[in-house]
C-alpha cells in the first residue's frame, strides 16, 4: 500500500474514514486475501487519522484464513452465520490461539452493524465516510446508514482506484516481472509459428512458458490468426497457419498479485504490402504515445497523439475508445487512456500503451507495452523489438 498517497488523498478529499470492500481493495489496504464469494464480503476500515486503528471485518467462513494470516491490522472481527465450536479445549499452537481469539468476535448479523460499531468506537459515528459502493452490498449500505444516522456517506470506489494508481517500488517490480514473463513466452513461442501449426498449439506453448516462470495465464491469452484475428474476442484456436497469415499476441498473466499484459504481432511470410503499411501505422502510433509520457501530461493528450499518428501514418480511418490503461491488482486500472479523461500522469503510475487495429477481411494488429512513469519520462518494462517480425 502506498501509505503516503492514501492519507494524502483522504485529507484532500476530506474523508474521515474509508470502507474498502472489493477483494482487490481489501488486499491492497490490509494484505488479507479475500476470496470472491457472493455474500461473504470482507471490509477494511481505514480512518484518516493515523492514530486511529484500522480494522478488518470478515465473514466467519474466513476464520481459518484470518487466523493463519500474518496481518499487520490486529483488530479483526467476524460476522455471519457460520460456526466453529470452541468447547474451551487447550490449544498449543499459534494458529489455535489466533482462531479462538477471532472466533470470539463473531456477530450473527449483517456486517454493516459490525463496521458501524468500529466507527463509533473510533469516534467516527457522525463523520464523513467513503464506502466502496461498487462492491458493497446494498443491504450493508442500508444497515450502515441506519446504524449511523449522523454520518455522511459518499462514494469511494473511484477514490480507491486513484490511491492505487501510483505504485510503490515493490508493486512496480511485481508488475515488471509479470510483463517480462509474458514477453519471454512470446519470444520463445516464435519458434513454433510456422505453416501447419495451429493457434491452439501456440497458445498452449505460451501458457506453458508462463507457468514455468511462476505465473498463471489469465483470460484466453488473445492469440489470434485467420478469421479469428478480425476481432479480439473471437476464438481461432483451430485455425491452421498458412503462408501470409498474421499471428496477433495479446498475452495476459498474473504473477503473485500483479497482472501482466503484453502484445506483439508476427507475420508468416510472405507479408503483403498492405499489412506492412497497417503494422507500420500501428507502431508509429504507440511510439508517438510513448514519446509523450512524463509527469504532468494529460492522459487525454496521449490518446490524441496516438490516434493522430496512426491516422497520418497509413490508417486514415483509425478509431479507438482507448489507447492504454493502468494495470496492477486488476488488469484494467486507472488511468484509462481515453479522450475524455481528466487524469494527469504522475510519477510512479504504471500503465499499458497500445494501438491495436482490427479490420474484417484483413487482419488484427497488436503492439502493447507496460511502462512506469519516471521523474523525467518513462521506463519500459520489456525490451523486445517493435520491428516487423516475419517467419
Amino acid at each position: 500500500m502506498n501509505r503516503e498517497r492514501v492519507y494524502e488523498l483522504l485529507n484532500k478529499s476530506n474523508i474521515d474514514a474509508l470502507i474498502a470492500t472489493s477483494p482487490e481493495n481489501v488486499y491492497y489496504f490490509s494484505g488479507f486475501e479475500s476470496p470472491i464469494v457472493i455474500r461473504l464480503n470482507t471490509f477494511v476500515v481505514i480512518p484518516r487519522e493515523k492514530s486511529k486503528e484500522q480494522a478488518i471485518v470478515a465473514h466467519a467462513f474466513q476464520s481459518g484464513r484470518v487466523a493463519e494470516s500474518d496481518l499487520k491490522i490486529k483488530d479483526v472481527r467476524l460476522y455471519g452465520e457460520y460456526y466453529v465450536e470452541d468447547p474451551g479445549t487447550r490449544v498449543k499452537t499459534a494458529f489455535g490461539a489466533n482462531l479462538r481469539r477471532v472466533l470470539r468476535t463473531r456477530y450473527d448479523g449483517d456486517p454493516g452493524v459490525v463496521v458501524s460499531r468500529i466507527l463509533k468506537e473510533r469516534g467516527l459515528g457522525d463523520s464523513r465516510i467513503a464506502w466502496d459502493e461498487e462492491a458493497m452490498p446494498v443491504e450493508t449500505q442500508s444497515n450502515l446508514q441506519k446504524a449511523l444516522p449522523g454520518a455522511s456517506f459518499v462514494p469511494g470506489s473511484q477514490l480507491t482506484k486513484s490511491m492505487r494508481m501510483v505504485k510503490t517500488s515493490e508493486e512496480a517490480e511485481e508488475l515488471k516481472k509479470a510483463a517480462q514473463i509474458n514477453e519471454q513466452a512470446y519470444l520463445k513461442s516464435i519458434e513454433v509459428v510456422r505453416p501447419g501449426a495451429t493457434v491452439a498449439e501456440i497458445s498452449d506453448f505460451v501458457n506453458e512458458v508462463i507457468r514455468k516462470n511462476g505465473a498463471e495465464p489469465r483470460g484466453a491469452n488473445g492469440i489470434g490468426s485467420g478469421e479469428g484475428n478480425w476481432t479480439p474476442t473471437s476464438s481461432s484456436k483451430s485455425h491452421v497457419l498458412e503462408k501470409g497469415d498474421v499471428v496477433r499476441y495479446d498475452i495476459w498473466c498474473k504473477y503473485r498479485h500483479a497482472f501482466g499484459d503484453f502484445g506483439r504481432t508476427v507475420f508468416v511470410e510472405p507479408v503483403p504490402g498492405r499489412l506492412k503499411d497497417v503494422y507500420g501505422a500501428s507502431r508509429a502510433g504507440i511510439e508517438a504515445e510513448l514519446a509523450l509520457i512524463r509527469p504532468g501530461v494529460k492522459v487525454a493528450d496521449l490518446f490524441r497523439r496516438a490516434v493522430r499518428k496512426v491516422r497520418s501514418s497509413g490508417i486514415p480511418n483509425y478509431r479507438r475508445h482507448h489507447t492504454g490503461h493502468g494495470i496492477g491488482l486488476e488488469p484494467y486500472e486507472m488511468p484509462i487512456v481515453a479522450p475524455k479523461s481528466e487524469i494527469v500522469l504522475e510519477e510512479g503510475t504504471v500503465l499499458n500503451c497500445e494501438t491495436p487495429y482490427y479490420e474484417l477481411g484483413l487482419t488484427g494488429i497488436m503492439i502493447e507495452d507496460t511502462i512506469r512513469v519516471t521523474r523525467s519520462g518513462h521506463e519500459t518494462f520489456t525490451s523486445s523489438s517493435k520491428d516487423l517480425i516475419s517467419v
